[in-house]
């Protein structure tokens, strides 16, 4: 998509920076700020209007946030996602429209899934996070909607890093996801 033309290259430029900014937030504090996620809706929403008129447009970009907002809304129902992290999902939604939030999702998962075990890995708490899940899956199937154990802010993953790495893709490399 940002690859099609100088136009492209442009606006890509400017979500990169974007995405780089909420992957600096959400690692050091573990939270995206609602103002930044505001200038990705403003930027995508101007960016889908001219440079991105042809592949998302501005009826593509309420599309893809609202998409964006559909296919996470669920994983903070269920509080295993942060709402920062939905919104930004909704946010990537405007810049890369339907089709290219449901690319950037499923690449988000699969880093996501890359990254947790990264951590568990590096952290060596791959018992405790099975008793952690174990645990969580059992209140869940009581009916129980609970928050997946943590120790505190420092066991919180945070998503918004995968999240920005499937954006990244499927923005710049939108076949990306055929890949898989």
């Amino acid at each position: 998509m940002f690859l099609s033309n100088a136009a492209g290259l442009f606006v890509g430029a400017i979500f990169t920076l974007l995405l780089g900014a909420v992957v600096r937030f959400d690692l050091s504090a573990r939270r995206i700020p609602n103002r930044l996620v505001a200038v990705l809706v403003v930027t995508g929403s101007a960016a889908a209007a001219t440079a991105l008129r042809e592949p998302v447009g501005f009826t593509g970009a309420i599309a893809g946030c609202a998409l964006g907002l559909m296919v996470w809304l669920p994983f903070w129902l269920a509080r295993v996602l942060g709402a920062g992290d939905v919104k930004l999902a909704a946010a990537i939604g405007v810049w890369l429209g339907p089709a290219g939030v449901l690319h950037a999702s499923l690449l988000a998962a699969l880093a996501g899934g890359v990254l947790a075990l990264a951590v568990v890995a590096r952290r060596g708490r791959f018992s405790a996070l099975v008793a952690g899940l174990a645990l969580w899956i059992g209140a869940l199937q009581r009916g129980r909607l609970t928050r997946p154990l943590v120790n505190d802010t420092a066991d919180v993953l945070p998503y918004g890093v995968a999240l920005a790495v499937g954006a990244a893709l499927a923005g710049w490399l939108p076949a990306a996801w055929l890949a898989l």
